[in-house]
């Protein structure tokens, strides 16, 4: 995985993770609640972002990375 897919990757779900809690955080108390569209979105998006970010390749992109 090079430089710019791990920073591509890292970003989009950083992005999409801050975008969804933002809608999350102003939508009031009834996104709460399992009935609301919002609150799957919420667990959709953050359980795509740790499947991306904590697969192996990608855990070991990073530790390369870091380490050298």
């Amino acid at each position: 995985m090079s430089q710019f897919q791990m920073t591509l990757t890292c970003g989009f779900c950083w992005k999409a993770a801050t975008l969804d809690s933002d809608l999350f955080a102003v939508s009031g108390s009834a996104a709460v609640y399992d009935s609301s569209p919002l609150q799957r979105l919420l667990r959709d998006v953050h359980v795509a972002g740790q499947h991306l970010l904590n697969r192996p390749r990608t855990v070991d992109a990073v530790g390369t990375a870091l380490v050298g």
